[in-house]
This record gives C-alpha cells, sequence and structure tokens, in this order.
C-alpha cells in the first residue's frame, strides 16, 4: 500500500502493512501483537507533519478508522471529548465559537487531533497544550490516561510516550479567559487572510523547520537568498521559505535534498542549525544533515 496518499506532501514509498482498527479493543490486540513479533510501527494522523520515506515502512502503519471521528459535550460550554481521527479544523471552530481565545492560533493548522497533541499544534497565539484536560490511550497493549499535568507540552514536542496510540483527548478551557465570540471571529478573518496571503496551499507539510527563537526559519531561509528554489519537483516554496512544496512528482529524496541546500546555507552563514519540525519516517540514506 503506497503511502503517497496519506501525506498531505503527496511522496511516500509503501508500507508492509496498513491497518484501520474501529475499536480499542483492536488497537490493544494489534499493538500487542505486533509487539510479540517485533514489527515496528508509525501511527498516522492527518498525514500534514510527516515525510515517508521513498522506500516506504517496513511495518505496520496505523490509521485510525472514522469511529474515533467525534465530538461529545457539545451541550457543554468548557469541556469536549474528542476523538483522535476528528479533524483540528472542526476542533478549531467548535472552540472558537464558544469564545476560546487560544483557539485562534489553531486556524489554519491541517491533519487531526489526535496528531496535533501529540506535536503540541499551534502557533504563537495559542497551541493545544492550552486545552487539553487528558489524553487517553494504547501503551503495551494497555488503556492509559495522561492528565495535562503528567505531560510536559513544549515547542512542536510533549512528554507523551512515542508509541503511545492517542485515541481519544478531552479538551477543556476556564471560562475566565474566554472572549467574546465576534472579536474571536475577527481576529479569525484577519489571520486567515494573512496566511493565505503569505502560505502556500499546495503539498507541501506546513513547516519543514523549526523555528530557533528567537530567529525565524523561514527569514533565515530568504536571507540566503533560497526562497522560490527549485529542484526537481521540490520547491521552496516562493510564499513562505520555511515551506517546501511537491509541484508534482517530487520523491522524498527530493524533498531531503532541498531542505539540507537550506539548511547547509543557514548554517554557513548563521552559524544556525535548523531542525526539521517534520516526522521522517521510513530509511533515508541522504542528506545525513538533517538528522
Amino acid at each position: 500500500m503506497p503511502l503517497a496518499p496519506f501525506s498531505t506532501l503527496k511522496v511516500g514509498g509503501p508500507a508492509r502493512f496498513l491497518v484501520t482498527p474501529s475499536s480499542v479493543d483492536q488497537l490493544k490486540t494489534l499493538q500487542r501483537a505486533c509487539a510479540e513479533f517485533e514489527i515496528n510501527t508509525h501511527i498516522v494522523s492527518g498525514g500534514s507533519n510527516t515525510l515517508f520515506s521513498d522506500q516506504g515502512f517496513n511495518g505496520v502503519v496505523i490509521k485510525l478508522a472514522s469511529t474515533f471521528n467525534f465530538v461529545e459535550g457539545m451541550d457543554s460550554g468548557s469541556e469536549l471529548t474528542v476523538g483522535a481521527a476528528t479533524s483540528f479544523a472542526r476542533v478549531t471552530k467548535i472552540a472558537t465559537d464558544r469564545g476560546w481565545a487560544h483557539a485562534v492560533g489553531w486556524s489554519g493548522i491541517p491533519g487531526l487531533i489526535g496528531g496535533a497533541v501529540a506535536m503540541n499544534a499551534g502557533t504563537r497565539m495559542g497551541e493545544i497544550k492550552d486545552a487539553v484536560k487528558a489524553v487517553y490511550g494504547v501503551l503495551g497493549g494497555n488503556d492509559v490516561v495522561f492528565n495535562r499535568e503528567d505531560i510536559d507540552f513544549g515547542y512542536r514536542h510533549t512528554s507523551l510516550p512515542h508509541n503511545l496510540i492517542i485515541w481519544q483527548v478531552t479538551l477543556t478551557y476556564d471560562k475566565e479567559y474566554c472572549q467574546p465570540v465576534h472579536n474571536l471571529q475577527n481576529k479569525l478573518f484577519e489571520y486567515r487572510r494573512q496566511r493565505k496571503a503569505t502560505q502556500p496551499t499546495i503539498n507541501s507539510l506546513g513547516s519543514f523547520f523549526r523555528n530557533p527563537y528567537p530567529n525565524y526559519a523561514a527569514q533565515l531561509i530568504e536571507n540566503c537568498n533560497l526562497k522560490g528554489l527549485k529542484y526537481k519537483g521540490a520547491q521552496i516554496s516562493p510564499l513562505h521559505a520555511n515551506f517546501i512544496v511537491n509541484n508534482g512528482g517530487a520523491s522524498a529524496n527530493d524533498i531531503l535534498h532541498i531542505a539540507s541546500v537550506a539548511k547547509r546555507a543557514v548554517l554557513d552563514k548563521f552559524g544556525i542549525a535548523l531542525i526539521p519540525e517534520v516526522r521522517m519516517v521510513g530509511t533515508f540514506h541522504e542528506p545525513s544533515i538533517l538528522f
């Protein structure tokens, strides 16, 4: 089964197995079986932050079925229970309609809520950590629950175990920090307008590198005169230098090549080593500079 259709970048070789469990019991059975037979696993969410190698993945790729796409608690203003396969955009709309101010920072971020929580998705205007109350998952073939105080959230990172399969999250928000909905809608309109003008809408993984604050990866790459650089089907976006797009027919190696050019240029000119924000899944031989 080719993995390219499961990536927003539309690249990636075949997976040895692709499984779509539809219940928590199936998740537990699957995880135990893979552990028993020493088979590698990878959980794919919305595919917006994952670069699959051209060689694919020699293991089991897990894609949660639609039964994990749900939102409960619609009658409550302060708490939501959300399935991991639920669109992050849908959750964002519900949250902003309730006046959750930090949810403005979630706007425009693709993918599903499970992946969003695992990587603490968001922007300077707000991250998903601002609303996480509890994370429900499967680990070692068993049910586990991580409460907010159990989790360390960082920049595009959490302390959750890498092999945890998230299937549900509880989100909550202190009403003290809510804002009038019309105020948030105005902020959303302006924010989306800016994103549309400055970020590509074609095949990409979103931001490729983490921002090395107080610097910004896009500005560093642009200052190396690399904005718009092309290599085969890959290109550093002419709109946003921290986005690498697939103009058609690009391979994972093409994406890595152009990313390595950007990283080397920034390192040579500014002495700053950019770190990929995207997850790289499968076997990659070159360029090793990215790892």
